[in-house]
């Protein structure tokens, strides 16, 4: 378990062929807080995690994208902006 300072997002992938992405939540204190189902495309990831951040009032949540290696920040917008 990862100890985290900020509530972050884990896009990964799945067995899955037909759908190959799942997104994870995790709170501040690196507790997992929500799983979404499995998604289609790397898109609808992205757009899971605009609306998880517009549900619950958030300017932005930092992303783990595990499917590629980057980290960015996605906002409630949809824009990102690498980290690393």
């Amino acid at each position: 378990m990862s100890t985290t300072t900020t509530p972050r997002a884990e896009i990964r992938n799945t067995r899955s062929k037909k759908q190959p992405f799942r997104v994870n939540y995790f709170a501040k204190n690196g507790e997992k807080i929500s799983t979404t189902e499995t998604l289609s495309t790397q898109i609808n990831a992205e757009k899971n995690i605009v609306a998880h951040i517009n549900a619950f009032g958030g300017g932005g949540i930092v992303v783990h994208d595990l499917t590629n290696g980057k980290v960015y920040n996605m906002f409630a917008d949809g824009s990102k902006e690498d980290i690393k």
